[in-house]
């Protein structure tokens, strides 16, 4: 039985899938099991992936009709059989040794977080170095740190080991309208199940930047982001944690309304502005929050405008 389960969902990946495939495959830990999901790919993809079956019998391949990387990566966590899960994208790649240093801190928690790094497929790459440290979170304040965003990218499923236990039917139970924010989703439902999460200071993820993708060019609505923030927070108040994490919460919402300030449904009379302002006058919310609860007053156009100008600064000089 191996340690760990990789699983690589695949759609239309045939220009990647190699570079993907040959960088785990030259990680220096090798007790892993790497398994394909092909997800109702158009291209070679699927030629690609049998192929690297018969080159090393660690690999598994599984197709499935085309049912979105959400659902694909569920598929291959029911075909897994290690302790361990990571998952990575097929047009991303490892460092050759991911595993061994997310490895070194399996004792320390119950999912195991290292850092990404980008890269371009116009330019060559060198990992930075970092000193490998390591500190421990438990679960509310892993979970404060999903919801209030400070930590970047921590809400992705990439660059780091989960425990198989944390996976049940719900995790990745979501209807097809959720298109943006799936993977936030799924780790607020294995966070309220969590101990303790480690995160350590290695780069263990190389993710390639892309010019054109589906985060860039989603465009959000008031609506959505409704819906988003249901699914979201669900697991929250079924543990019953809202008084622990009154301010992140709200601050978590103002960003969700952010997202759409396009949106002409929202203006300074809209019921959901007027509950999310009452229960922040009360929380010491931050800087962008206080921002949000401001531009409401300001026609979509320009308030979204400056929004994001906000946004941008403030991630510029985190």
């Amino acid at each position: 039985m191996p340690l760990v389960s990789i699983i690589v969902p695949v759609y239309n990946a045939q220009s990647y899938l190699d570079a993907c495939v040959n960088s785990i495959l030259k990680q220096t830990f090798v007790d892993f099991e790497l398994i394909l999901i092909n997800d109702g790919s158009t291209d070679n993809s699927d030629l690609l992936c049998m192929a690297w079956c018969k080159k090393d019998i660690r690999i598994k391949s599984y197709y499935q009709k085309n049912k979105g990387v959400t659902q694909a990566r569920a598929y291959g966590v029911g075909c897994s059989i290690g302790q361990w899960i990571m998952f990575v994208d097929a047009d991303d790649i490892l460092p050759s040794n991911a595993l061994e240093h997310l490895l070194m801190h399996s004792a320390e928690g119950d999912i195991i977080i290292g850092k990404i790094q980008s890269f371009s497929k116009d330019k060559s790459y060198s990992l930075k170095d970092e000193q490998s440290v390591s500190r421990v979170l438990n679960s509310i304040d892993f979970i404060s740190y999903l919801l209030d965003n400070s930590i970047p990218l921590l809400s992705s499923p990439c660059a780091r080991i989960y425990k198989r236990m944390l996976f049940d039917s719900e995790t990745f139970n979501l209807p097809r309208s959720i298109v943006r924010g799936e993977d936030y989703i799924m780790n607020m439902r294995v966070a309220v199940k969590v101990h303790n999460v480690c995160l350590i200071n290695d780069i263990v993820y190389l993710y390639r930047q892309h010019a054109v993708s589906a985060i860039h060019t989603f465009h959000s609505s008031w609506a959505y982001e409704k819906e988003f923030l249901s699914y979201l927070l669900q697991p929250l108040y079924e543990k019953e944690l809202f008084n622990h994490l009154a301010r992140p919460i709200i601050q978590c919402k103002l960003r969700s309304m952010g997202n759409a300030y396009h949106d002409k449904v929202l203006n300074f009379r809209n019921s959901d502005f007027i509950q999310y302002k009452k229960i922040a006058q009360s929380i010491n919310i931050g800087f962008l929050e206080k921002c949000t609860l401001a531009l409401i007053y300001f026609p979509p156009s320009i308030r979204r405008l400056t929004y994001r100008v906000i946004r941008r600064l403030l991630c510029t000089f985190c």
